[in-house]
């Protein structure tokens, strides 16, 4: 803030700066001489301090500069060695120059500018001397050189300054500072940025830019300083931060924002708006709807709702003929609206005219074309004759009896009215004459069938299909072979092989219906196809059994199992050395309580043939073939494979050893064979299989299944697919799902 200094004041600077440069002057003279000045400097200098010009709101002391006046060195007057300096001088207090200051802006003083002749260190005391009404300012570190304040209210500031130098108090040096509140700063409006617009879209404006650098509270006034020729819009909330306008024509729009701080206006600034002239107008488009026929007598209505325009504007409508048959006497009503309407009088074709208007063009004209005709008689469906069908069996139908008295062409729908429950199968082809479907259940399926003729659809017609099952045949029991059994020797029966020429379901019926005396054996799950029971006495066991397919009972069936006291036959003993626990397999040890290993019965006693083709058991007395190899060529191998069936025929008509009766071993008379000393390899995933050990032994020839054949081809074999064909068949499927 700078201090302003009066003509006057400038004039009384001048003499304090003279008495100022006195003292420095005295300093030099004899002690008497100085002593003398100094009285001379208190009667002087006893008024206020002045100030002039700063750039600060700190008060400093005037500049010292060489004042003409001081005496020189050589003049000083001689000073008397002897006479002691006993005086003490007052000090003289400096409180700075007067100035402008501004309120709520923190003031130093500096009373640095205080003298004391004898050198000694000053005390300081500042006060004021007067503020201004509603000041209530205070003097912060007034005992220092440099005290400072924050003036609260406008008007003059009187302060004093009183020094002391330990003994003597100056006279009181004061300065008036003059407060004022600080200028205003004028706030700046920004109305936006120049934009382009279009006529008819509204427009906002924002002056969010604008800004006051006191932060003071900005109203807003905005207004038109250019429109186009004819425009008609007004701004709305002009007196607002975001005022709009809508722009009615083509045209330079300039709007001008000044704003206030609640003490001055801002200088105005402009935004300049181009509207994009507005776009050509688009032809409407006319949709007349489509054509049809139509009968003589009976209204047709049209339907021009399809019409487009692109910018949107209100369509108008007109509609008119084109051209109608000869003799037409029909008009067109609400011929301006789009869904006119009219009544052909007489047969051919009426050619309707649309033509819109979107309120400044017309459109292209759209027809559209109805033929006429006299009133058309519907059409008569004939769906066919009844039929009994057969469940599963295709049924055709057929509607060439259908006709339509106009010999218009007709068109066929055909669809089931109503089905049996359960009921899966499907109409097909239904809409040609000769739909079909096939029955999946019994009972009546009625379907129905509709025809047309282009003009109207005719009554339905319908036909029934009652379906039906064949006629059922009886189903045949089967017991299964007669049977020798063992006392005690779980028996098991089988009645799998029970028919019914229907295929149907069959259910089982098993009782025994002899048994022997004393007998107390039951027959278990006798409704399953293999029950079982066990013989608790010697003697013949009778059992019946009787199916049924749903509806009718078999004839009976029976089968004679023939029980015997314990084994009939020589049993070879399985070579089996090791026992095994019941719960995970592992080898345990043999302690005679039933496993194989514990009994050692009849071992292995085979006798090959002079000439190497057969092998006798002793045990047993069978007499076995040698070798496997049916195909002769000296090697057992996937080629001398062959099914069940084709084992029983090439064993009944072998002819070895000059015997001819040689038949299939039954599953038991083969199972003799097996020794369990064997190993099995069902892990091994090796080609050589010299290092494996067989189930059977060393007397027969015999092999491993083959992977491949000699040619390295797949044979579909494992190494443990070395099975032997026997006489008796599974009730179920082997592994490969084959039943030999």
């Amino acid at each position: 803030m700078t201090l302003h200094l009066s003509q006057n004041q400038k004039s009384h600077d001048m003499t304090s700066e003279f008495w100022g440069y006195s003292l420095i002057c005295l300093q030099r003279i004899r002690l008497i001489l100085y002593f003398i000045a100094m009285l001379s400097l208190l009667s002087a200098c006893g008024g206020k301090s002045t100030s002039e010009t700063s750039t600060s709101t700190d008060i400093q002391q005037p500049s010292e500069e060489t004042d003409p006046t001081d005496t020189p060195e050589d003049t000083d007057t001689p000073e008397d060695s002897n006479t002691p300096n006993t005086v003490n001088t007052s000090p003289e207090a400096n409180a700075g120059l007067d100035g402008t200051i501004t309120v709520g802006e923190q003031v130093t003083l500096d009373g640095s500018g205080s003298l004391d002749a004898d050198g000694d260190e000053l005390e300081f005391l500042w006060s004021f001397a007067s503020v201004p009404g509603g000041g209530n300012s205070t003097l912060l570190n007034s005992t220092t050189a440099t005290p400072s304040f924050t003036p609260s209210a406008p008007g003059n500031y009187i302060i004093r300054l009183f020094v002391f130098d330990g003994t003597l108090k100056s006279l009181p040096s004061t300065i008036t500072l003059t407060s004022s509140y600080p200028p205003f700063t004028r706030p700046v409006a920004n109305a936006g940025s120049d934009r382009i617009i279009t006529v008819g879209t509204p427009v906002g404006l924002d002056g969010t830019g604008s800004s006051d650098a006191e932060g003071d509270t900005l109203t807003y006034l905005w207004e038109f300083t250019s429109t186009p020729s004819g425009n008609t819009s007004q701004l709305l909330n002009a007196t607002t931060v975001f005022p709009a306008f809508t722009p009615t024509v083509s045209g330079e729009y300039i709007v001008q924002l000044i704003v206030n701080d609640g003490e001055v206006d801002s200088l105005p600034d402009t935004v300049t708006f181009s509207p994009l002239p507005t776009p050509p107008n688009a032809v409407p488009i006319a949709n007349a709807g489509a054509g049809g026929n139509a009968t003589v007598g009976v209204i047709v209505n049209l339907d021009g709702t399809g019409s487009t325009d692109d910018d949107g504007d209100t369509l108008t409508y007109l509609w008119s003929f084109a051209s109608t048959p000869s003799g037409n006497t029909s008009t067109l009503l609400n011929a301006t609206t789009p869904t006119p309407l009219f009544t052909a009088t007489v047969i051919g074709d009426y050619v309707a005219q649309l033509i819109i208007n979107d309120g400044t063009v017309n459109s292209i004209a759209d027809t559209v074309t109805f033929t006429a005709s006299l009133l058309d008689s519907p059409p008569v469906a004939n769906a066919g004759s009844n039929q009994n069908a057969t469940v599963g069996v295709l049924v055709n139908l057929d509607g060439t009896g259908s006709s339509d008295a106009d010999e218009d062409t007709i068109t066929y729908l055909w669809s089931f009215a109503s089905t049996p429950n359960g009921n899966s199968s499907s109409l097909l082809n239904t809409t040609t004459t000769a739909p079909f479907f096939t029955p999946s259940v019994q009972g009546d399926y009625v379907v129905q069938l509709i025809v047309n003729d282009g003009q109207s659809d005719s009554e339905k017609s319908t036909v029934t299909i009652t379906s039906s099952f064949l006629p059922n045949e009886i189903p045949v029991a089967n017991a299964g072979t007669d049977q020798n059994a063992t006392v005690g020797i779980l028996v098991n029966l089988d009645g799998s092989n029970s028919t019914d020429a229907d295929a149907d379901t069959l259910t089982y019926s098993w009782i025994l219906i002899a048994v022997p005396i004393g007998n107390t054996s039951t027959l278990l799950d006798t409704t399953t196809s293999a029950p079982s029971f066990t013989p608790s006495v010697l003697g013949d066991y009778v059992i019946q059994l009787i199916v049924n397919d749903g509806t009718t009972d078999s004839n009976t069936s029976t089968v004679t199992i023939s029980s015997f006291n314990g084994v009939n036959y020589p049993i070879v003993d399985t070579n089996q050395k090791d026992c095994f626990d019941s719960t995970f397999g592992n080898v345990t040890l043999c302690t005679g309580a039933g496993h194989d290993a514990d009994y050692s019965g009849n071992q292995p006693n085979y006798v090959v043939s002079a000439n190497g083709t057969t092998v006798r058991d002793n045990i047993t007395s069978l007499t076995w073939q040698q070798s496997s190899d049916s195909n002769g060529n000296g090697s057992v191998d996937y080629a001398d494979k062959m099914p069940q069936s084709d084992a029983v025929i090439y064993c009944d008509s072998l002819t070895l050893d000059s015997r001819s009766d040689w038949r299939l071993p039954s599953i038991k008379e083969a199972y003799s064979l097996i020794l369990f000393s064997g190993k099995d390899p069902s892990d091994f995933l090796g080609s050589d299989t010299s290092s494996l050990t067989i189930f059977i032994h060393h007397a027969f020839d015999r092999a491993f299944g083959d992977t491949t054949t000699t040619a390295g081809i797949n044979a579909g074999d494992r190494i443990i697919d070395g099975q032997y064909a026997s006489s008796t068949t599974y009730d179920d499927a082997t592994m490969i799902n084959d039943n030999e």
